[in-house]
């Protein structure tokens, strides 16, 4: 007589779950005041890693958070609204899932920052080529955040 035991086998613990990651774009990170905008392209620091452009500034938020952030591709690069959509969706791709080390440099320092992403050509742009250029950008920015008094 022959027994089949079948044992099961977990693998919960090899992926951590998508709450500890906390992988999220919520409304309130989007930048959509007039005045953060005005500010942010007045006085704004800029960091650059082509194809992007980001430019950002310290500032009180109203919202419980610690960025706010918004996207542009510029009709001048990229004619057809379908290619600025995808753009920005890839920009927005790699700022949610890298932003960890920024978001958790920004509460340690309980500061408060807006950003702007912004393309600057349409040399063959690809997110495999967008991903790494935004971590780039963070990076230098979370350095200067964790460098300032």
């Amino acid at each position: 007589e022959v027994t089949t035991e079948v044992s099961t086998i977990s693998f919960e613990h090899l992926w951590p779950s998508i709450m500890e990651l906390n992988y999220v774009f919520p409304k309130s990170e989007k930048l959509t005041h007039q005045k953060l905008f005005d500010v942010l392209f007045k006085t704004g620091n800029r960091a650059f890693q082509y194809p992007v452009l980001a430019i950002w500034s310290y500032a009180d938020l109203q919202h419980d958070v610690r960025a706010q952030i918004g996207f542009s591709a510029p009709k001048k690069h990229f004619k057809k609204a379908h290619d600025r959509n995808r753009i920005k969706r890839w920009i927005r791709e790699s700022y949610r899932t890298q932003s960890g080390d920024l978001k958790n440099t920004l509460l340690q320092k309980n500061k408060q920052i807006v950003i702007h992403f912004i393309t600057v050509k349409n040399d063959n742009i690809s997110f495999d080529l967008i991903q790494p250029k935004i971590k780039l950008v963070l990076n230098e920015i979370t350095e200067q955040v964790m460098n300032a008094e």
